[in-house]
């Protein structure tokens, strides 16, 4: 049996000695997302990384195997090194056993300390934000448009990215008796030190689906016609910071190996008092079409083309944006589709046009 193998290195990565450094700068995994813009992968010296994706595996009769694993000749070449290290080989042997769950075992991401929320400020501090460190948030198109069963509403996906140089980082601090939380951005320069802060709105104890706080209009999703006038505004305007995903991580000063990355890191629960959310710059937070009040009810709206505006820190004319960035001119993004209706069934289906070289699998009847 011969078997090339595809790979990401930033995968299950462990030190292999002890001289070894003790963190890689070496993203943790690859991105998912298709309309990733930037990335980088590598394995830190005296580190290693598993070339198998977890729960990949091999179908092999019993008996007994020579297995040889060789790093590809191209490979070999372009980083010089030596036929001694490019190949290895490991006798196999395959035989039934009874399962042993105590002998499982699953690779888990290091658990890197998290971000501990800083003590509650005065209302009055200030903080300038200059050109070095300074987040800038964006949105990536529209993905994975669909109708509902029904097809009475239009789910989609959403990626707010940071493309700044620096984290956008807002911490909580509970009311007394309250049920929401006073919101302070907090900024930093090049090097990560803190440089001040300000007080940019409320988080919100979000139930539903979601069970954790929301930071206040952080982004706005509107359904536009074919002028850009407004068809359709979804309600959901609250959202929890967590690097979902990497967007960029050629960005200046990109993180490339950021905390809080899943939402039981910094969402926080019915008891918090503090919180941190953040989002690191070269990452994104992306919110699926299932999500309580993200879809748009199309109900009647005629057939014909639209556009799905995803927009982050919107500019509210009465309170004006509630983050503080770098640039502003970037935050929104706009993704072409079409409503139509089966004039033999009478269902309705919708397409998105395509964005680049980005060839989305989506049903053009749901």
């Amino acid at each position: 049996m011969d078997r090339s193998v595809r790979s990401c290195l930033n995968g299950a990565s462990q030190r292999v000695h002890p001289d070894a450094p003790a963190r890689s700068p070496y993203p943790w995994g690859c991105p998912w997302n298709s309309y990733t813009l930037g990335s980088g992968m590598g394995i830190e010296s005296g580190w290693s990384t598993s070339m198998f994706e977890e729960g990949k595996s091999f179908r092999l009769p019993k008996g007994r195997y020579d297995v040889a694993a060789t790093i590809s000749p191209r490979y070999v070449e372009l980083f010089g090194i030596s036929s001694a290290e490019s190949s290895t080989s490991t006798r196999l042997i395959v035989r039934e056993e009874e399962f042993d769950e105590g002998r499982a075992h699953r690779s888990a991401r290091p658990s890197d300390p998290a971000l501990r929320p800083a003590p509650r400020p005065s209302v009055a501090a200030q903080g300038a934000l200059g050109p070095d460190g300074a987040p800038d948030l964006r949105s990536l198109p529209a993905f994975d448009v669909t109708l509902n069963p029904r097809g009475t509403a239009i789910r989609f996906a959403a990626t707010v990215w940071n493309g700044g140089s620096g984290p956008m980082v807002v911490d909580g601090f509970r009311t007394a008796g309250g049920d929401h939380m006073d919101a302070f951005q907090y900024f930093f320069d090049a090097d990560g030190n803190q440089t001040g802060y300000e007080r940019v709105g409320a988080f919100h104890f979000h139930e539903g689906n979601h069970q954790h706080w929301h930071f206040e209009d952080f982004a706005r999703y509107r359904l536009l016609n074919a002028d850009l006038s407004l068809a359709v505004r979804s309600t959901k305007a609250s959202f929890c910071l967590a690097n979902t995903d990497a967007v960029d991580y050629t960005v200046p000063n990109a993180d490339w190996r950021p905390e809080n990355t899943d939402l039981s890191s910094d969402c926080g629960g019915s008891n918090s008092l503090s919180l941190r959310q953040v989002l690191s710059n070269g990452s994104g937070d992306t919110y699926h079409q299932y999500r309580t009040g993200q879809a748009f009810r199309i109900g009647n709206l005629p057939d014909g083309d639209y556009y799905i505006s995803v927009e982050a820190n919107p500019d509210d004319s009465r309170d004006g944006r509630n983050l503080v960035e770098g640039d502003y001119a970037n935050n929104d993004s706009l993704r072409k589709i079409t409503i139509g209706t089966n004039q033999r069934t009478g269902e309705r289906w919708v397409t998105a046009e395509q964005v680049g070289i980005v060839k989305e699998r989506m049903p053009r009847f749901y």
